[in-house]
């Protein structure tokens, strides 16, 4: 796997030419605290910690399969389909839910510059937006399948192929801000363990993360939608992955190591309450299209497409009341290499009065702030 451009992500010794900002580092055994004074410079380079395959070689590509017309994983781990349009689609629906890009305070960072990783990006809808908004900062986007764009973007985006639940190929302490959203469907109990410690490690003390999960459970649930939501946590159980990730992060966070996790509960509309409620239910229509071969083994009624088409034309009636929640939240991790020291922080009432001088890391789950 490897990085296609001029630049390559910051090595150990490369590291203080990224942003000109202060940041903690991580103490030594002997619990010494070292500021750092991070400067722009025109070597801000990166370097990853394993050989990683270019974007555009044809060996590295990840095989696809094609079922009624749309791009697969071809890797029965993954259930998760490669729909760029649909993913697109997702992204204008967030960005409105939540009215921004980004919780996290770091505005005026990302325009001075730092060096920030999209895990998971697809086809980096995300990234690229944000990469032309902040033309000063570094951005790199990592996926298993190489749907990112690979000739035309920003000078400031680099793309790598990789496994997030494996290892993420950089070094310790690289990145100054993490972004994940949507990989309920992509990993396993396992994965997710090992893809929160990558994240902890790659993640800069004073960094932030945000991440942003589905909770599947809907509310003024019909009957027809009922076994849809049933269907899909049973196969999501039987594949040992995580239905309930979004109500979980908060204590996973903790137990990988963030502290100070503020949660942001959203709800949205499924099919009702104007255009977001219909773009939201055409999204899950056709995410239960997608996965109707394996819900199927779990409920027979699925097995016929065109039944299963008819039952969700009926189901989508019953939405007309139904909610869809999604999470969001952010942690401090903690600077202390074995954990000895906390760094000192005024106190917080809300993500704005965060000093960006020595700001803590933060997580968000489908959306989430960090205050103390």
């Amino acid at each position: 796997m490897g990085i296609v451009s001029s630049k390559s992500p910051p090595s150990r010794t490369e590291r203080n030419c990224l942003p000109a900002k202060r940041l903690f580092k991580k103490t030594t055994k002997s619990s010494t605290r070292v500021t750092t004074s991070l400067e722009n410079d025109s070597s801000n380079t990166l370097k990853s910690t394993q050989s990683v395959s270019p974007v555009n070689s044809t060996s590295s590509r990840q095989k696809y399969r094609y079922v009624n017309g749309r791009r697969h994983h071809d890797d029965d781990q993954l259930m998760k389909p490669i729909e760029s349009d649909r993913i697109h689609q997702q992204h204008w629906i967030l960005q409105y839910i939540f009215q921004c890009n980004f919780h996290a305070p770091l505005h005026q960072p990302l325009e001075q510059g730092i060096t920030v990783l999209d895990s998971a990006c697809g086809p980096a809808t995300w990234t690229l937006e944000m990469a032309k908004t902040f033309p000063n900062s570094s951005f790199y986007g990592i996926d298993i399948s190489s749907v990112f764009p690979e000739n035309i973007k920003p000078a400031n985006i680099e793309f790598l192929t990789g496994n997030i639940a494996k290892s993420i190929p950089f070094e310790d302490n690289t990145f100054d801000y993490i972004h994940q959203r949507l990989v309920i469907v992509g990993l396993t109990e396992i994965d997710w363990q090992n893809n929160l410690a990558e994240l902890y490690r790659v993640l800069k003390p004073g960094g932030y993360i945000e991440l942003v999960e589905p909770v599947v459970e809907l509310e003024h649930c019909g009957p027809l939608t009922r076994q849809n939501v049933e269907a899909l946590h049973s196969v999501l159980t039987s594949r040992n992955m995580c239905p309930n990730i979004g109500q979980e992060l908060h204590d996973r966070l903790l137990s990988t190591g963030f502290e100070n996790i503020t949660v942001i509960h959203k709800q949205i509309p499924m099919n009702h309450s104007g255009k977001t409620g219909e773009l939201w239910w055409q999204d899950f229509k056709h995410v239960s299209l997608n996965l109707r071969p394996v819900m199927a083994k779990k409920n027979p009624a699925f097995e016929d497409p065109h039944q299963f088409e008819a039952y969700l034309e009926k189901s989508g009636l019953e939405w007309m009341d139904e909610i869809i929640s999604w999470l969001s939240s952010q942690s401090l991790r903690i600077l202390s290499l074995l954990g000895l020291h906390r760094p000192v922080h005024p106190p917080l009432t809300s993500l704005e009065s965060v000093e960006y001088t020595e700001s803590p890391k933060s997580l968000s789950l489908v959306l989430s702030m960090v205050s103390k």
